[in-house]
């Protein structure tokens, strides 16, 4: 298979010297390749029919087992018919790759069509809320993410109506992040807080961020789920939330900041996380109210970009 060989030999019959002639070695024919997968490796042999030798390779098949996962997990009736098409067919041909596999060239391509397709998925527009219609405004994408998100993490005012300009009391904050976070279960709904109406929506949400480290409340006994919650109390809401990881840097651009204040680091955080730019180049406005649209679109930068 591999090494040249010889043939027609001619002697002279007087000084015994030979001519031959070479022929190039013949090269593997190879069988069929025979695949085994175990888990998210397949593993290829095939065997020289002439010299016994064998070959293998192994094809990661990680890659396209997760994109099949993440394609198979789409709420397809949320976007539009051309961009579910388009998953449809990279999906398709996805399996037939994870079913024939061929190489890790045609896997890896196979995987990165299918997660384009997801990645471009495009809304339905045929929803939108009276108030909250222009692309341009900044809370346009996160008011919508929110709406869909699986758990729903706000549904709006009311069935035609968000409310992105209202504000966002401190009760719908914790309630966003606990539906953000899933909706686990709180160890105990018990809280210190005498404030807190009896079966209100917010009651899971308050003990779980309590639990969490999230929130300690305006004062040691109350929480005061209807007060307006400021910018400054929902970043460090978000930062707890996120972990309370300390950031680079405790210098911003901001001027309004109160030096030892309780949103310090959470401030210096979002800054850098690019959470937030400020109200003005110079100012946080951290006692300011913070409205619908800005708490989603917080939220938003924080958890899904």
């Amino acid at each position: 298979c591999k090494e040249k060989g010889y043939a027609d030999y001619d002697t002279c019959s007087r000084c015994d010297y030979t001519t031959y002639t070479e022929t190039p070695a013949l090269g593997h024919d190879w069988g069929e390749w025979v695949s085994v997968r175990p888990d998210m490796v397949c593993t290829k042999t095939r065997t020289c029919a002439r010299c016994g030798e064998t070959q293998t390779e192994q094809i990661d098949l990680t890659a396209l087992i997760l994109a099949i996962a993440d394609a198979e997990a789409v709420e397809k009736e949320r976007y539009t018919e051309e961009s579910v098409a388009v998953l449809e067919a990279a999906l398709t041909e996805a399996k037939a790759a994870l079913e024939n596999v061929d190489s890790q060239e045609a896997v890896d391509a196979a995987a990165n069509a299918l997660n384009d397709a997801i990645e471009n998925l495009e809304e339905k527009t045929t929803f939108l809320f009276d108030d909250v219609q222009d692309p341009s405004k900044f809370y346009f994408k996160p008011v919508y993410w929110a709406y869909y998100a699986d758990p729903q993490i706000t549904n709006g005012l009311d069935e035609t109506h968000f409310g992105p300009d209202k504000p966002c009391t401190r009760g719908h904050v914790v309630t966003f992040l606990w539906r953000a976070a899933g909706c686990p279960e709180p160890t105990s709904t018990e809280t210190p807080f005498t404030d807190l109406k009896p079966g209100a929506f917010y009651g899971k949400a308050v003990a779980w961020a309590v639990e969490k480290g999230i929130t300690k409340g305006t004062t040691a006994t109350t929480f005061s789920p209807n007060a307006p919650c400021n910018r400054g109390q929902i970043v460090t809401f978000l930062w707890r939330f996120k972990g309370g990881e300390e950031p680079a840097n405790l210098d911003t651009p901001f001027t309004d900041l109160k030096p030892g204040a309780f949103y310090g680091k959470a401030v210096a955080w979002a800054v850098e996380e690019g959470i937030t730019k400020g109200t003005t180049a110079t100012t946080f406005s951290p006692d300011k109210t913070c409205t619908r649209g800005q708490v989603v679109t917080f939220l938003y930068r924080a958890t899904a970009e």
